[in-house]
């Protein structure tokens, strides 16, 4: 204790005085108990002896006063007004420290019992390290009288104390008393024995205060820092730092950001100049941090005030965090970047500190998507207006963000006063996992920082957020949570926010309150996001359409029995035979190939150009994981060239050997002949069984069935060959697959029964596996007698395991046959084949194989079909879909027959994806049938009718309301009919019931020849009014006359621009008109409000605007005039009413004769597509009509039945329920939401544990708000009880019309580490529940259409460690064949692994980690694929997204040049010139839409409408270019990969060649060079070191141009390589021989780097000046080449041949490929050597000898750069010049970073590694670089 008080008061005086020297002054004093010694030393009131001493003092009395009570200190998380209450009698309050901490002194019994009790209360409490008294309190008054004492000797003469000092000891009352005035002993008694009252003091601290806290640990950091945010807070020592006196240093810093003013200089002892020349400089030893990233404004020409540059590159470690804002694939910026980045911007030009600094943003609008891309930078430029308080953010010239900003003084006035809500009561709650997986449905796909919503009610409503401390992401996770409340699925995106406010104080206040986790609340009712000090407004979201593509089309299979001898020609033509028979065989051979993961195959191409090989290839690799090697063999090397060129993309071989002479390949699975057994002799047939693997090798032969069986099978005998599978196809042809007969001991052998009953016999299994192994028998496993047996999917996992091998399955499924023994007859030739697997069905032996199947579903005749995008936004998608059977559920709907189907603008909006489906009212966001508004057809009685509906007429079928429906006049075709409902209705609601035309009044029609145009004129002019209009052009306006006489062609406008105003203000004498129906938008609006009369009605029917939210002046309505926004949708969803009414004023029309059909363009039914074209184009005089089906001729007739073409699709039964045992589970929810969009009105989700999460609850609720009665069961379903219960229960919900078993348990391990009970638990859900469905489904559930069990690709194709888990699976496949064979609905589903929901994304990874050669399937293409697979009468299906394995082009790739030509209908787009916009062949806002949605969503290309205008064809076949461009190099680099490695070695130039046929190795070491200094300069001179083929003649040319000395370092015999730093100091006595005084310029070439920077490093240590530059090379460069090399292959024969083929090709005019083909043929390296030479000696007047010796040299350089790794940091400049061509396999630097510490000056100069030697800007450099001074 003594030491501590006389150290601590030792190291404030130091650091007092530390302060003083600095001349920081204080502007206030303040201590804490012992602490006022320090502070009277500060004051000035004792000495620095005095204060030492003083505090030895104060602990030697209290150690030496005898009797003293012993005591404790604790400190204690409770106010000073409350601490009383809480401590024992005998216990003080000592310290008054903060708010709620305060310290408390006490004897030590007492204390210890009160410290339990407050830790029992939950209050924070912690003991206080006192040396065991109880300072402050009464127990330390026995220590004063020693002490005053000491003191009085210590201080005879106290100091009065300053104002600055404020008193702890004494209370603030008394502050202006006598004993509170001087420092005198006795203050400093009463400072030991009296409570601390620190609080009191530091409340006088100023909230903007700098604190310095003097102690050897800054202990009141927290404290201190409470008081408020603005204190800027700095402790001079930390207890425990490494280096303290860094730490002090970096405070001294940290006090001077703050605002204070150290006087840096006095702490070093003055300098007294000049110093002396060996003084060292201080300059090298300051560096640049690099670190953090800061924004400042780049003064470029033409730079307006207020505009900032930002770079955005995710590269950089800064940004890197914005790669987790991926939404639909792609990074994009987030719209609250935008807003942060001027935010940040706005107070830095404030000169604010922004977390200080509140600020609000009004209508902020986000114009587009800013795409950000890896090594792609984006800059963003920021424009502010100070005038307008506005702000823009460009990218490049487009306008990506813009609104107003400004900032708040007054926060609290600014802020709404929201009370914080309850959300949903009682419900569970989401977490993060589930939040992020809905949105992931959605096509949110966040990570990282962006996932920050922590939970949330299931309504959305309230919720926690995590900060992170970035403004950003948190801004973003508040518009996640705004968007989280969206009931529909869709993808939304911000478009625009009307009012954020952010108050950053009290932000970060609450933060830390809240412990970083901060409450949201969503406030519906007003439209606001609150958390923490952020408010967002009324956020504006556009529907945005997902991306077609991403994933790869799931690959689907049927799986079934296939015998192994059969005929195909009576089913299936011979080419669909062919293939099928090829995929069997194949799989055949897989399954039997031990496990391999590459598959070697070699087809024989005989004569043959029509090769299979191409097609194996894929067979193969259509399987997970497996790689296929394949080769084609021809016999002619002609005929190699020409399949070369056919194959090499696809990653085969071509190779040239003949058959007759020996094997063509070695280690082979299979050899595919076709012919081979007619054409060929019995010896080239051992050639193809030598070319084959000995124990797992096939021979796959095509032959003609004929000559097969009466020669073919013959020589297989002779050969012991036995076929395993014959397939005979169609008239004569016959595929054969043939193996060797095993060599192994039948009787041997063990055998093990499996069973499904029990599973006892696993334990039976791991102990013969284990003996099997050992003693390399097979084992049989047998399963016979149970139709449902589990072991084919137990086989195909077990078959991956340690010895699966020795595993062989007999699986029969037939009954009546003898029971298997390996010595029972019956099964000896099966036996003898020693197949893996051997089915036994229906009378064959065989095997269950996976058989494409067609992605897609072919159309198929349907009575009932709607129209719809297949791809939303995409007109080319549109197809006719299957409709559900609809029947009426409300009296006023009228189920009626579509004829004819008008389309509608609001049809083309929807299908073209500009109109989101929110949009849309009631429920038919929720819907797939939306399109059409009218129609005309026929009633349930046969009338002719039209009518007018909310949507979905766009069908053969429609619900029409009654009060909408009008019969079709006598007079009137259909076709005509169909034109009236929509427009006709649309201008009496218009004009009679909002706007009140009267006879006389003036009315402005725009768009006249439009269909309401037309419409509005007719009943204008019917009914007397002055009609004026407007059109877009002559063709127009001529029609218009035409068709109403009336009309005056002096009253007709332009509707192109705003010249109508002046024609009706002109012809109204300035008057105006009373009406005006609009439908024009922006500045036609305006000029259309200017021409309105007084007392004027101006009638809206444009959407435009309106959802703009258009500002619109109003003056206008000084005239005593009237908006309305006319939406048809609320006469068919309103009043009943109001529908009379239209539809009353619409029938007198008609019988008036006001109303008049249109004139129509009709398309037929199968040319959708091609009218929603027209109709977008805008070219249509009228109405666009589709035409569904023919008009009879009678007036009243009943439609006949009629069929059309459409794609089919699976729905469910609106009066029946569907049962999903495990619907609770990730799949299971998104099935369930999948059968209620498809009718699906009853549901009976069973699980054991019942609805638990917060997901599912909130699944449930949606599905609840659509009118579904969800039913949660858990019975056990795996009792036979438990099934009749949920039976019984569904049925009597609704009839049972499904049954979906998805129940899944998993115990994953390796056979030898499972038992009995893991299985029994695994196969419980699977097989027994299964079971009992199957049995009692059967008695009482007689409507039942589906039963789908959910199966596993580890079933199927097996996967180690899941054997269980196979069985399970594969017994349920049997049950649903066997449902299917008894004619009940079975279907089993092998899936892969699932996407976007399940174990895979909570535990593995994400949607694109790969799993066994899969990737997880995403979610809505599983149900794409579910919806297919309901459809097909196969019992076992399979579904996979199988990984590519190689990147090939893409032989669909979509191009832009034709999508863009079919959007816009160009039949012929090569007559089009290049300079041509897209504007200028008549591209309309529609098609603009489309365009710019495909460009994105294919090209990754974001272009604003005016770019998209200015497009011209000659860009568009740019990005088409480079799109294939790239696609093509990825193939070709790919598909190399494959092949035998061809090296292309850049060739030396023509110099080097003649230097090499003149001398093969350099004679001298050092050659002075030619340059254009004088012979006698003494500049400094440059080195130059060889390239690797030890000759400087390439630096030649470039030393010639250099105005110092220059000298080329050659590495002749003389040099020693036996190491690089012995070969170092070698050069070095070279260089310092000719030139002994530094400074040295040492320049590498190539290979010559590695000793440039060798020899850098020795003339460091020597203390010598040295700069370095390496041209086009880097020490690791070499290594790196031959580490590449040696990736090829580890066979050192081969590297060998590789080394002195790439000297040879390096120094002489020889071929690579060839000298490496004539170097393989020898073996030793002396025999290479000697080849070498012999080669080479034509190319050289050197010996042989010679050239053995350079070759030797050529390798030990080699392995030299191999082993000098840089171990020594070079700590000079350098520099890198590099070539634009050199495509070095390293990084950006040649990794010279690694080991030069110093700065690395890099360069690009044009050229190929050889030519940019020449290039003048190369010489520039070095030039600029020898001049700079060091």
């Amino acid at each position: 204790m003594l030491y501590s008080f006389v150290s601590v008061s030792a190291v404030q005086v130091a650091l007092t005085d530390l302060l003083r020297v600095l001349d920081i002054r204080p502007d206030g004093i303040i201590g804490h108990s012992a602490g006022e010694l320090g502070a009277a030393y500060m004051d000035g009131c004792l000495t620095a002896e005095q204060t030492v001493l003083a505090a030895y003092w104060r602990g030697r009395s209290v150690l030496d006063t005898q009797d003293l009570p012993r005591g404790k200190m604790a400190a204690v998380g409770l106010s000073w007004d409350r601490i009383e209450s809480h401590i024992p009698e005998d216990c003080y309050p000592v310290c008054h420290n903060s708010d709620d901490n305060c310290t408390v002194s006490g004897p030590p019994d007492s204390m210890d019992a009160m410290i339990e009790k407050l830790t029992a209360e939950g209050v924070f409490v912690r003991e206080v390290g006192s040396g065991g008294y109880a300072f402050h309190s009464p127990l330390i008054e026995g220590a004063a009288p020693m002490l005053r004492r000491n003191l009085e000797k210590l201080i005879p003469e106290p100091r009065e104390k300053s104002p600055l000092w404020l008193s702890t000891s004494v209370k603030e009352e008394d502050w202006e008393s006598e004993k509170n005035h001087l420092a005198s002993a006795g203050y400093f008694i009463n400072n030991l024995i009296s409570p601390v009252l620190f609080h009191q003091a530091i409340k006088k601290i100023p909230q903007n205060a700098l604190i310095v806290e003097i102690a050897p640990h800054g202990l009141f950091r927290a404290i201190l820092r409470s008081l408020s945010p603005q204190i800027s807070y700095v402790s001079l020592m930390q207890r425990g730092h490494a280096n303290n006196f860094e730490f002090l240093l970096s405070q001294l810093g940290r006090l001077f950001a703050a605002g204070g003013q150290p006087q840096i200089l006095r702490i070093s002892p003055p300098v007294s100049y000049p110093v002396s020349r060996g003084t060292p400089m201080l300059g090298s030893l300051v560096g640049w941090d690099h670190s953090q990233k800061w924004n400042y404004p780049k003064f470029k020409g033409g730079r307006q005030a207020g505009q900032l540059s930002v770079e955005l590159d995710l590269g950089k470690e800064e940004n890197a965090y914005l790669a987790g804002h991926t939404i639909d694939g792609r990074v994009l910026f987030p719209a609250t970047g935008y807003m942060t980045l001027a935010w940040m911007s706005l107070a830095q030009q404030q000169g604010l500190d922004y977390l200080r600094t509140p600020v609000l943003f009004e209508d902020v609008v986000f114009h587009r998507a800013t795409i950000l891309g890896v090594g792609t930078a984006v800059k963003l430029t920021l424009n502010f207006f100070p005038g307008s308080s506005s702000f823009e953010i460009c990218e490049g010239s487009s306008l990506v963000a813009s609104g107003k900003i400004r900032l708040v003084t007054n926060v609290q006035q600014e802020q709404l006063q929201l009370p914080s809500l309850p959300g949903i009561a009682g419900s569970n709650k989401l977490g993060t996992k589930d939040i992020y997986k809905e949105l992931r449905l959605r096509g949110y796909d966040y990570s990282g920082v962006f996932q920050g919503i922590l939970e949330t009610d299931i309504a959305a409503v309230t919720g926690r957020l995590q900060w992170a401390g970035n403004w950003i992401s948190f801004m973003d996770t508040m518009l996640q949570f705004r968007i989280l409340s969206n009931d529909i699925r869709e993808l939304y995106v911000p478009t625009g926010i009307e009012r954020a406010l952010i108050d950053p104080l009290k932000h970060l206040e609450l933060a830390k309150k809240h412990q970083q986790k901060l409450t949201v609340n969503w406030h519906r009712n007003i439209s606001v996001v609150k958390s923490g000090g952020v408010e967002i407004h009324k956020m504006k979201t556009a529907q945005t359409q997902r991306r077609s593509g991403g994933q790869a089309a799931p690959s689907l299979e049927r799986y079934r029995f296939w015998p192994h001898f059969q005929h195909l020609g009576q089913r299936e033509d011979q080419l669909k035979s062919r293939s099928t028979a090829m995929a069997v065989a194949i799989q055949l051979v897989i399954e039997n190939s031990g496990g391999a993961v590459k598959l070697k195959g070699v087809e024989l191409a005989g004569g043959r150009t029509n090769l299979d090989a191409l097609q194996l290839l894929q067979l193969i690799e259509r399987e997970p994981i497996l790689v296929a090697d394949m080769a084609v063999v021809t016999s002619s090397s002609s005929s190699e060239t020409e399949l070369s060129e056919q194959l090499k993309e696809h990653g085969i071989r071509v190779m040239v050997k003949d058959i007759s002479v020996g094997a063509v390949e070695q280690q082979c699975h299979f050899v595919y002949a076709v012919d081979i057994l007619a054409k060929n002799s019995l010896k080239d047939l051992q050639h193809c069984l030598d070319s084959l693997k000995e124990e797992s090798g096939f021979l796959l032969l095509e032959e003609t069935a004929s000559r097969y069986n009466i020669i073919g099978k013959e020589k297989l005998s002779k050969l012991k060959l036995l076929p395993v599978l014959e397939q005979f196809l169609g008239a004569d042809r016959v595929l054969v697959l043939v193996r060797k007969s095993p060599k192994g001991q039948l009787t041997e052998s063990l055998t093990l029964q499996l069973t499904n009953r029990q599973f006892k016999w696993v334990n039976e299994l791991k102990s013969y596996l284990a003996k099997a192994q050992a003693e390399q028998k097979n084992l049989y496993l047998v399963a016979q007698g149970e139709p449902n047996s589990g072991a084919l999917g137990l086989m195909n996992c077990l078959k991956r395991e340690a010895g699966g091998n020795c595993l062989r399955l007999y699986l029969i499924l037939d009954e009546g046959l003898p029971q298997f023994s390996l010595d029972e007859p019956f099964y000896a030739d099966q036996l003898a084949k020693d197949l893996a697997i051997n089915v036994y069905r229906n009378g064959n032996w065989g095997s269950y194989r996976h058989l494409i199947m067609e992605s897609q579903a072919p159309l198929l005749p349907v009575e009932q079909a709607y129209v719809n995008t297949l791809v939303k936004g995409d007109l080319s998608s549109l197809r006719w879909i299957e409709s559900p059977r609809t029947s009426p559920s409300q009296s006023h709907l009228e189920p009626c027959t579509v004829y004819y189907a008008p389309l509608n603008f609001r049809d083309v909006m929807l299908a073209s994806g500009k109109l989101g489906v929110d949009a849309l009212p009631g429920d038919l966001a929720y819907q797939d049938c939306v399109l059409g508004l009218e129609f005309a057809g026929r009633d349930s009685r046969g009338r002719r009718i039209m009518a007018m509906v909310t949507a979905k007429s766009l069908a053969t079928n429609c619900l029409a309301n009654k009060n909408l429906l009008w019969e079709i006049p006598e007079k009137w075709t259909m076709e005509q009919a169909s034109t009236v409902p929509c427009v006709y209705a649309t201008v009496y609601y218009a004009l009679v019931v909002r706007g009140q035309m009267k006879e006389g009044e003036k009315i402005l029609i725009h768009a006249g020849s439009g269909g309401v145009g037309q419409a509005a004129i007719s009943v204008a002019l019917a009914h007397g009014l002055t009609v004026f209009t407007t059109v877009g052009s002559k063709e127009k306006r001529e029609f218009l006359l035409k068709r109403f006489p009336k009309l005056q062609a002096r009253n007709i406008g332009n509707s192109r621009d705003t010249s109508f105003e002046q024609l009706v203000m002109s012809e109204t004498q300035g008057n105006g008109v009373e009406l005006v129906l609009n439908s024009l938008s922006e500045e036609k609006l305006q000029a259309s409000i200017r021409c309105l009369a007084l007392n004027g009605r101006f009638l809206e029917i444009g959407k435009f605007d309106l959802s703009k939210n258009t500002a619109l002046g109003m003056s206008v309505f000084l005239k005593n005039t009237s908006f309305h926004g006319i939406l048809l949708d609320s006469v068919m969803e309103g009043e009943e009413e109001m529908q009379l009414m239209v539809a009353k004023l619409v029938s007198e029309g008609i019988r008036s004769g006001a109303v008049q059909p249109l004139p129509t363009t009709v398309f037929a039914e199968q040319e959708i597509e091609k009218a929603f074209r027209f109709m977008a184009s805008g070219k249509h005089i009228g109405k666009v009509v589709v035409k569904v089906r023919l008009e009879e001729e009678q007036q009243a007739s009943l439609p006949r039945l009629r069929h059309i073409q459409a794609i089919p699709r699976s729905y469910m039964h609106p009066e029946k329920s569907y049962i999903l045992v495990g619907g609770l589970g990730g799949f299971g929810l998104e099935l369930a939401h999948w059968l209620v969009s498809r009718g699906a009105r009853f549901l009976v989700l069973n699980s054991r544990s019942g609805v638990k999460s917060g997901y599912q609850a909130l699944m449930v609720r949606r599905w609840h708000e659509r009118g579904v009665q969800v039913q949660i069961d858990t019975n056990d379903v795996t009792t036979a009880v438990g099934c009749q219960k949920l039976l019984e229960v569904s049925n009597k919900l609704a009839l049972v019309g499904g049954i979906f078993n998805l129940a899944a348990v998993l115990r994953d391990g390796l056979i030898e580490d499972q038992s009995p009970k893991n299985f029994e638990k695994v196969t419980a859900p699977k097989l027994l529940a299964t079971q009992q469905l199957d049995k009692i489904s059967r008695q009482i559930c007689p409507a039942l259409e589906y039963f789908v069990c959910f199966s596993s690709l580890s079933c199927g194709r097996g996967n180690a460690g899941q054997a269980n888990y196979g069985l399970a699976n594969s017994a349920m496949e049997r049950i649903c064949e066997q449902r299917q064979e008894y004619g009940y609905p079975g279907t089993a589903i092998q899936w892969g692994a699932i996407g976007d929901t399940g174990l895979i994304l909570e535990n593995l990874g994400d949607n694109d980690t790969v799993i066994g050669g899969t990737l997880p399937q995403r979610m809505n293409s599983c149900l794409e694929t579910m919806d297919l697979f309901l459809q097909q009468p196969h019992p076992v299906m399979a579904s996979m997204v199988v990984a590519e394995k190689r990147k090939t082009e893409q032989a669909n790739r979509l191009s832009l040049m034709a999508t863009i030509a079919n959007i816009m209908g160009l039949r012929d787009v090569k007559s089009v010139s290049d300079r041509t916009t897209l504007f200028d062949l008549g591209m309309d806002s529609l098609m603009s839409t489309e365009i710019k949605q495909t460009l994105e969503r294919h090209f990754d290309l974001v272009l604003s409408a005016q770019e998209i205008r200015q497009l011209t064809f000659s860009a568009l076949r740019q990005i088409d270019a480079q799109e294939a461009g790239s696609s093509s190099t990825q193939s070709s680099s790919s598909s190399s990969a494959k092949e035998e490695p061809r090296v292309e070695v850049q060739p030396q130039s023509d110099e080097t060649r003649k230097v090499f046929a003149k001398e093969v190795l350099p004679q001298q070491v050092a050659v002075r060079l030619r340059s254009k200094a004088p012979v006698a300069s003494e500049d400094p001179a440059v080195f130059f070191l060889a390239p690797i083929e030890g000759f400087t003649i390439a630096v030649e040319a470039l030393a010639s141009s250099l105005t110092c000395p220059a000298y080329g370092l050659q590495c002749t015999e003389q040099v020693p390589l036996e190491s690089i730093e012995a070969c170092a100091a070698y050069y070095l006595r070279q260089i310092q021989r000719l030139q002994p005084l530094g400074p040295y310029h040492i320049v590498g070439y190539s290979y010559g780097c590695l000793l440039a920077h060798a020899i850098g490093v020795a003339l460091e240590q020597r203390r010598l000046g040295v700069k370095v530059i390496m041209l086009d090379g880097a020490p690791t460069m070499a290594s790196g080449y031959v580490q590449e090399a040696k990736k090829q292959t580890d066979d050192l024969n081969r590297q060998q041949s590789m080394t002195l083929a790439y000297f040879g090709a390096l120094l002489a005019d020889v071929d690579y490929n060839q000298l490496l083909q004539v170097l393989d043929g020898v073996k030793s390296w002396p025999s290479k050597l000697d080849k070498l030479a012999d080669t080479l000696a034509v190319h050289t007047q050197q010996t042989r000898e010679v050239i053995k010796k350079a070759a030797c040299m050529f390798k030990q350089k080699l392995l030299l750069s191999e082993s000098y790794k840089g171990a020594k940091q070079l700590h000079s400049d350098v520099v890198l010049i590099k070539s634009a061509e050199h495509n070095a396999i390293m990084a950006q630097d040649y990794g010279l970073k690694e080991i030069c510490s110093a700065h690395i000056d890099m360069h690009v100069v044009e050229g190929t590694h050889r030519t940019f030697l020449k290039e003048p800007h190369t010489l520039q450099i070095i030039e600029r670089v020898l001049r700079k001074r060091p």
